[in-house]
């Protein structure tokens, strides 16, 4: 193996150890239990949040260099990689994000990706009222896209570093599948869809699904897409 190849490799190997610290940032062992009254309406809570996790849509962002480098050096077509980005949503979504980070709100491309209000989960004890001093974790962002949509912020995320493990094997032999269970743990095998404002009894462990409301999606979108022409 020549060194340009052996050096472009271990630059991938660092980008996912990044990535890796990074995602312990979001956890919420890491960002820590809060308490309902502390999150409402706590604009620098949501902002240390969305720090961290822009530094993860940097990250990702960032690894399409590291394997276009590897690519290239590997002989590989040239434009093997970029097509791999523009048919992923979720790798997409996440240099979308990056690049936004970087440049601003209709600054390059006319970026418009966003993170746009916290979504959180409050513990109210069963047979109790919700109160100001319930247990809240943060699980992510909503992610606004002038051009997709509205999504889960670490959903997002997830399904970005599981279609790049899937090129790397497939593409430059590189296998992190091991990386990708120790940091992202498969989903619960019982999903249960809910509806907007239904409250259920569920077991522990089950993935919850809930559709964010048509209304406000479109919302959402239509203002980052206007903000972005507008900058």
């Amino acid at each position: 193996m020549s060194k340009q190849i052996e050096t472009a490799e271990q630059a991938i190997h660092d980008r996912f150890v990044a990535i890796e610290a990074a995602l312990e940032d979001l956890r919420p062992r890491t960002f820590g239990v809060l308490k309902r009254h502390v999150v409402d309406g706590n604009e620098s809570l949501r902002a240390r949040y969305q720090n961290r996790l822009m530094s993860v849509f940097l990250l990702i962002s960032h690894l399409r260099d590291d394997v276009k480098r590897l690519a290239n050096r590997r002989g590989l077509k040239k434009t093997a990689v970029d097509d791999f980005v523009k048919t992923s949503l979720p790798v997409s979504l996440c240099v979308r994000a990056g690049d936004t980070t970087k440049h601003g709100l209709g600054g390059r491309s006319k970026n418009a990706t966003i993170a746009n209000g916290l979504i959180a989960v409050y513990k109210t004890p069963t047979g109790k009222q919700p109160s100001s001093d319930d247990d809240c974790i943060i699980i992510g962002m909503v992610l606004v896209d002038g051009k997709h949509g509205v999504f889960h912020s670490n959903v997002v995320i997830d399904k970005a570093l599981n279609a790049w493990v899937a090129f790397l094997a497939s593409q430059l032999g590189l296998d992190f599948h091991s990386w990708l269970r120790r940091c992202l743990p498969e989903a619960a095998k019982q999903v249960i869809h809910i509806k907007q404002d239904e409250h259920v009894t569920v077991p522990e462990g089950a993935t919850l699904v809930a559709d964010f409301p048509a209304e406000l999606s479109f919302a959402l979108v239509d203002d980052v897409r206007k903000r972005s022409l507008d900058t």
